[in-house]
Order: structure tokens, then sequence, then C-alpha cells
């Protein structure tokens, strides 16, 4: 997939990973769970707030992050669901 504003190929450039707190001891401690990776068990929405970007555990409905963003960055990025629309009532 391309960047729709540069039309350079978007790839996974993360260096560090954010997960809950909460999440990473259950798949640390629970035996039953030995079989996930703290990928596989989180349970995350990320989402625009009025002051900037959250990321939230719905496991456990503890706040994981919030970046502070200025609102003028938010008047150059057009969020969009995976079905195209630029505003969405839930299709995928």
């Amino acid at each position: 997939m391309n960047s729709p504003y540069t039309g350079t190929p978007l790839r996974n450039e993360i260096d560090a990973f954010l997960h809950c707190p909460a999440c990473l001891k259950q798949v640390r401690a629970d035996v039953e769970l030995h079989d996930e990776s703290p990928r596989s068990y989180a349970r995350l929405e990320i989402g625009l707030t009025k002051t900037g970007l959250q990321i939230w555990c719905t496991r456990h409905e503890l706040n994981v992050a919030h970046f502070e963003i200025p609102r003028a960055y938010f008047r150059r990025v057009k969020p969009t669901c995976a079905c195209g629309a630029s505003t969405c009532a839930g299709g995928d």
C-alpha cells in the first residue's frame, strides 16, 4: 500500500512497541496463555481525542498512552475506515 500523500510505500517502521501493562503481566504470568504473545493478546483501540491521539486497552479498560498533538496537525490528517470512507458507521 502506498501513502495517499506522497505515493511512497507504507511499511512498518516501529522500533519499540507500546502494550497495556496489565496484558503484559497476564501473558507473562498465566500458564494457560503460554502460546500467546503480547501482540496476539492485545485488544487495543487507537483514536483521535480533543487533544491528541490515545491508545486504549479494551481488555482492561486502561489508558496505554495519550500523545498530545497540536490541533493544526489534524487538518492535514484524514482518518479513513478500512472500507475507504472518511467516516464510517462501523463497516470493515
